[in-house]
C-alpha cells in the first residue's frame, strides 16, 4: 500500500517532482499490509491532537497494537 501522488499543490502551485525513477525507487520499499497501515493511521491520528488533553501520553503510545506486531 503506497501513496504516488504526480504532483503536490502548495499554495495554488503544483510541484512536479514524481517520474520515473520514483516508481522504481517506490517499488524497492518495502509494503505495509492493509491491517498494518489501518493501525499505523489509528495511532498517528490519536498522537497528532492539537488538544493536549486529548493527545496520548508516552505510556498509552508504547502500549498501542501498532507496538505489539511481530
Amino acid at each position: 500500500m503506497a501513496w504516488k501522488p504526480r504532483a503536490t499543490k502548495i499554495d495554488d502551485v503544483f510541484l512536479h517532482g514524481y517520474n520515473e525513477e520514483t516508481d522504481e525507487f517506490s517499488a524497492l520499499m518495502p509494503k505495509i499490509t492493509a491491517t498494518e497501515a489501518d493501525l499505523l493511521y489509528g495511532l498517528l491520528s490519536r498522537i497528532f491532537v492539537y488538544d493536549i488533553m486529548k493527545r496520548l501520553t508516552a505510556g498509552e503510545i508504547l502500549a498501542d497494537p501498532w507496538f505489539q506486531m511481530d
